[in-house]
């Protein structure tokens, strides 16, 4: 995990619910008050969050759900109060990553008071809802996307977690000045928000220290489905073929980046390879892990690593999460009595 631009490795697969626990710690960090707000405020002024449950995200549904429990957690230890006499309404819709825009636009028909959006998850549902966004002077708050084509500044975008940039400097760090292998590849996918300038980005880095890839792995790949299964295959043996000791998986999480991480762990030829990834890639990466091991596959702890924005959620020698973990299990004994958002 990396904080701060160092990278560690993900010693056990049991890390894996703390990882996605751990990624709403930057929500809870943005409230200061210590402790439960006894009785409410005289509210002079009400404001309105709209959060997004999109349902084709192609990430675990228990991961993305985190997220929204991290921000409803931090409104619910103030008692919806951000501010004196500023008194939060959560809004709740249902959309898909490309209805994203248009259920934003219906909302705020229904309610002018709408000020901010949150559960913007994913680099494609990050692109179509912020021309809306953008339109109606709104902040898309702590949104959660994989590359840079959807990031930089805009003050219409409030992000809580580093670039994509910074997390492939921090992985190329790693494998160059730690790991100090000489055969560095690179796997990324055409077409589909991610990863096209990533790749780009590390091989201007690459070429500026006088280094090269030592292999590609760049294939055209779509959302809705995976490649044709002998395009694949050609695109995988010559990436094989010129035996990278660590590989910079890049992938948009979906079909043909769970493919290829599963050939990197399965073929003789990558099997011991050491495998870096950013933190949008964390469940994908641990998911395959998990299924590789219960199938036989050997690993040896420290060869997966990936990027992270924060301490793991159950490091308690944190203040803040300590702290995370007091608001959490508060939220979640009560979380029946707080759906409204009163």
């Amino acid at each position: 995990m990396a904080v701060g631009g160092w990278v560690a490795a993900w010693p056990r697969e049991g890390h894996a619910f703390a990882a996605v626990a751990g990624l709403v710690v930057a929500l809870l960090l943005l409230f200061a008050p210590q402790v439960v707000v006894p009785k409410p405020v005289v509210c002079e002024t009400n404001v309105k969050v709209l959060t997004l449950n999109v349902t084709d995200i192609p990430i675990d549904r228990n991961f993305a759900d985190s997220f929204g429990a991290g921000l409803e957690a931090a409104l619910w230890w103030r008692n919806f109060t951000v501010a004196d006499g500023v008194h939060v309404e959560i809004v709740r819709k249902v959309t898909t990553m490309l209805t994203s825009g248009a259920v934003i636009e219906e909302a705020l028909k229904a309610d002018s008071n709408i000020l901010l959006v949150a559960g913007v998850i994913g680099d494609m549902t990050a692109a179509i809802s912020l021309p809306v966004i953008v339109r109606h002077g709104l902040v898309s708050f702590a949104p959660f996307t994989g590359s840079s084509l959807v990031r930089g500044w805009n003050p219409n975008m409030y992000f809580v977690r580093a670039e994509p940039a910074v997390e492939l400097l921090a992985l190329l760090r790693y494998a160059l000045a730690h790991l100090r292998v000489h055969r560095l590849g690179f796997m990324y996918l055409k077409g589909v928000f991610f990863g096209e300038r990533e790749y780009a980005q590390a091989q201007r880095v690459m070429s500026a220290m006088g280094y090269n890839l030592s292999g590609v792995f760049g294939l055209k790949s779509s959302m809705s489905h995976g490649a044709k299964e002998e395009v694949f295959d050609a695109a995988w043996e010559a990436f094989a073929n010129t035996r990278p000791q660590a590989v910079i998986v890049f992938g948009s999480p979906i079909e043909d980046t769970t493919k290829f991480v599963e050939r990197m762990l399965t073929d003789k030829r990558t099997a011991g390879t050491y495998l870096l990834a950013p933190s949008a890639l964390q469940d994908l990466v641990l998911g395959v892990w998990r299924a590789a091991v219960t199938s036989g596959v050997v690993f040896e702890p420290g060869q997966v690593l990936t990027t992270g924005t924060n301490p793991l959620a159950k490091v308690t020698k944190y203040k803040a999460i300590q702290r995370f973990q007091e608001v959490m299990r508060a939220y979640l004994a009560h979380r029946n009595d707080t759906q409204s958002g009163v």
